[in-house]
């Protein structure tokens, strides 16, 4: 099974991509956090996917940071306008944007 998966983003776009994980059992699905929770859990995700408003994804990803028990491996925003440097800079870790 490939990298498990953490989307960030109940929204309608976090929830397709969670069922299109659950659905095809391409990769292991950590869980969907909404984004609005004051701390997360403990993150131990390779891959972090953040759906959120365009507005909060730079917090959110901060946030998700310092969740993490070790930096996932990607991050990813789905914000198209957005380049992904607005996702934080961090040794390791591969920033993109869909």
């Amino acid at each position: 099974m490939a990298e498990s998966i953490l989307i960030i983003g109940k929204g309608k776009v976090g929830s397709s991509i969670a069922q299109a994980i659950r659905t095809t059992k391409c990769a292991k699905l950590a869980g969907v956090f909404s984004s609005r929770m004051k701390r997360f859990p403990v993150i131990q995700s390779e891959v972090i996917i953040i759906a959120t408003k365009d507005s909060a994804i730079g917090a959110v990803a901060k946030k998700a940071l310092a969740s993490a028990l070790k930096p996932p491996r990607i991050m990813v925003h789905l914000a198209g306008s957005m380049p992904s440097t607005v996702l934080p800079a961090r040794k390791g870790i591969l920033r993109l944007t869909l």
